[in-house]
């Protein structure tokens, strides 16, 4: 019932269509099925099905296991002839053997799993699905405490390539999907398990995370980990937290994104946590002081950096909540600093803003530390300096800034306090008067509106004086969308006007936008009136003055008719 893999039909002749590069370009024809067995948990068929019809005799297994040491090498050479048809006649013969030898392939693991690990990228899919079957029988007939050490000594090989270790990665997947499908197998030792664990958050490893392949695979062995482990995971949540983090923290691609997510959701139920927020409540608060500890040698691709992101984006709000006030201490020099790195201030500028774009986790950020994150974080960016890049970062912080303000998620006391003491007016100022970028200006006019509708009935008459004429300038912008997007601003400005606020002031704003009525741009038109009609409801008789100066050369007088219907209401 046994057949041994053929040996005939294989020529000596290197193939010229083959190239060693296999491992490099994908990693290996296998990947997908190995990744697909390992990551959704349904095993691939089983292995032995296709050369036996049935257990081993045990006669077979004995003669089997007597000639393994004069069996195994040639195959092991054979594996990396040139020619497909060699090393497919290899793949078929190996794994052939490792079925009948069972549990007594152990003795010979030490040249087996690097033999594996190489054959596993071979570019030829039907070879590497072979030597996934092959890993596959070890892992189901070997007990892990002999081939777990042997594979993890090979992964952290400092002398390894990126596309050599996620070979290692693809045989480490499946001998633990083996391992956990094998009822035979015993569970895994505490040691055992806690190696494997500090192994894959090693500096070998965190470097590997870099690349998709590699990800791909560590995700698959932390899914493996899961089901090989099941609740002694719990001894390791740290490890398998950092792993996970630093996934999610590299990916980029939002539907992988969430396969990270969905994995983490499984680690924490393997670890009898009732959601993954309360793995976040244990570990984050020690992991984030330990990663801010490289904080001044981050940059947007380090690994501590990844890692810290990603704890920030799936923190639990109670965690993000005590972390938030570090955080601003952490961030502030980074982003004060003119001369740093330019991408990772962008980076954690854009990453504030997304934090507090979340329901969940915005208010937790700001919270009773809105004042620090302002005055920490968002502020310091908005200092001009010439340049796109520095133009890039400012914007960066005026949208977290206005998402701040328009989330309200600062208390107004605390804004009041800031223009009053003359800090926050002159930068915003600044950003009215961008001349690198149009959004620049026009989310700063945005932030104004938000700020006025917050704090606009208590501001006091200087800060007034300050903010309208800046906004007037507006009016006379090359973009029609700031312009449109200033008159909004200056509608608040008058809807939140108190009624003591003096008649001259009023008449300038008038003035101002008076002539704006008559322009080009319907658009502009449109949002010139609405910003009379609002100051009309609070000081008719400037408006009213300014209004008949201009209607009979006006060429659309309806706006101004508009207008004056808006001045004989009541004042409200």
């Amino acid at each position: 019932a046994v057949q041994l893999g053929d040996g005939g039909g294989a020529s000596s002749k290197p193939d010229a269509g083959r190239t060693t590069g296999g491992a490099a370009a994908g990693v290996s024809g296998v990947e997908a099925a190995a990744t697909t067995a390992a990551v959704s948990g349904s095993a691939a068929r089983d292995a032995s099905s296709a050369v036996v019809t049935g257990p081993p005799a045990k006669g077979a297994r004995d003669l089997v296991c007597t000639l393994l040491p004069e069996l195994l090498p040639p195959l092991i050479k054979d594996l990396t002839e040139w020619t497909v048809a060699q090393r497919l006649c290899a793949a078929r013969s190996m794994l052939t053997t490792l079925v009948l030898a069972g549990e007594g392939a152990t003795g010979h693991l030490n040249t087996l799993i690097p033999a594996l690990c190489s054959a596993i990228g071979d570019e030829s899919t039907e070879v590497a699905s072979y030597v996934i079957q092959g890993v596959h029988v070890t892992g189901a007939s070997v007990p892990a405490k002999h081939w777990l050490p042997l594979a993890l000594d090979h992964l952290a090989n400092s002398k390894l390539s990126v596309a050599q270790r996620t070979n290692a990665l693809v045989v480490l997947s499946g001998l633990l999907h083996a391992s956990g499908q094998a009822s035979a197998q015993p569970p895994p030792d505490a040691g055992l398990l806690m190696h494997l664990a500090n192994v894959l958050v090693s500096d070998e490893l965190r470097a590997a995370a870099d690349h998709a392949p590699a990800r791909q695979q560590l995700l698959a062995v932390a899914v493996n980990i899961l089901q090989w482990g099941g609740s002694r995971c719990q001894q390791v949540s740290m490890q398998l937290y950092v792993l996970l983090l630093q996934l999610f923290g590299c990916e980029e691609d939002p539907a992988k994104r969430a396969g990270i997510t969905d994995v983490m959701s499984r680690m924490a139920a393997a670890c009898g946590a009732s959601s993954w927020h309360q793995i976040t409540d244990a570990h984050a608060e020690p992991l984030f002081t330990r990663l801010c500890g490289s904080a001044a040698t981050w940059s947007p691709g380090s690994m501590d950096y990844h890692a810290v992101r990603a704890l920030l984006l799936t923190a639990s709000p109670s965690s993000l909540s005590r972390l938030a006030h570090p955080l601003c201490c952490v961030l502030k020099p980074i982003v004060s600093d003119h001369e740093g790195d330019a991408s990772l201030r962008l980076s954690l500028l854009q990453l504030v803003d997304t934090l507090l774009e979340s329901p969940e986790q915005g208010p937790s950020l700001a919270g009773d530390h809105a004042g620090t994150l302002l005055t920490h974080v968002l502020l310091p960016p908005l200092t001009w300096r010439a340049g796109k890049t520095a133009a890039a970062i400012r914007f960066a912080a005026v949208t977290a800034l206005a998402t701040l303000l328009r989330r309200q998620l600062m208390q107004p006391k605390a804004l009041l306090q800031l223009i009053g003491d003359g800090t926050l007016l002159p930068l915003l100022t600044q950003e009215l008067d961008e001349d690198w970028y149009v959004d620049v200006r026009n989310m700063a006019c945005f932030v104004i509106e938000q700020l006025l509708m917050l704090v606009g009935p208590k501001l006091n008459h200087e800060a007034r004086r300050a903010i309208y004429p800046e906004l007037i300038k507006r009016l006379d912008d090359s973009s029609n969308q700031v312009r449109v997007a200033a008159c909004k601003a200056l509608a608040v400005f008058c809807t939140t006007m108190n009624a003591d606020y003096c008649e001259t002031n009023s008449g300038y704003l008038a003035a101002g936008v008076v002539i704006h009525m008559d322009d080009s741009e319907m658009s502009v038109q449109e949002a010139a009136c609405s910003v009379l009609e609002a100051l009309a409801a609070r000081k008719p008789h400037p408006v009213r003055l300014e209004i008949m100066k201009v209607r009979d050369r006006f060429r659309s007088k309806h706006y101004c008719d508009r207008v004056l219907a808006a001045c004989e209401k009541p004042q409200t």
